[in-house]
């Protein structure tokens, strides 16, 4: 079975973001926000740089690791630490949670919004002596055990779901 192309990135847009950030627009950090942002897979530095470095000869795996910690200390991505200890990258910066496969090892976004706000509220009655609460972003670990991980199930639908306060 033969590896699919990945799509062009968008780098007009990455390029608009790298410039409402502050950033100096290159072409290595246009297309590295553009391909990660379009990624669904939580990609390390290292697999970043095999997806891209076909295409980009020139581009080295020092410029994509210096360049996805400027960008993650600049807001564009969010860094992903992993129970193996690598760490991968989010091209989806707005609040949502990961599901992390322990089998596979595979990332995906989990957005539920009645679990944020049930965190958010959490939070801000019970506080942390000596640390501000900026945002919660949970890493559920467990095993995909179907094709299509990542979509909360009404209460109904949950099976023996204990209840929360």
């Amino acid at each position: 079975m033969q590896a699919q192309p990945h799509p062009a990135p968008d780098l007009a847009h990455a390029r608009a973001a790298l410039q409402a950030a502050g950033l100096k627009q290159t072409h290595q950090r246009a297309l590295i926000l553009a391909a990660l942002r379009q990624s669904v897979a939580h990609l390390s530095a290292e697999a970043l740089h095999a997806q891209l470095a076909p295409a980009h000869p020139g581009l080295s795996l020092a410029t994509v690791y210096r360049t996805t910690e400027a960008l993650a200390a600049a807001g564009l991505l969010r860094r992903v630490p992993t129970a193996d200890g690598v760490l991968r990258f989010d091209g989806k910066t707005e609040g949502h949670h990961h599901l992390c496969c322990e089998a596979t090892g595979q990332i995906h976004d989990y957005d539920d919004p009645e679990l944020t706000a049930l965190l958010e509220r959490y939070f801000a009655q019970r506080r942390i002596e000596g640390f501000t609460v900026q945002s919660v972003q949970l890493q559920i670990l467990g095993r995909f055990t179907g094709p299509e991980p990542g979509t909360a199930l009404p209460p109904e639908s949950a099976a023996a779901a204990p209840d929360l306060p």
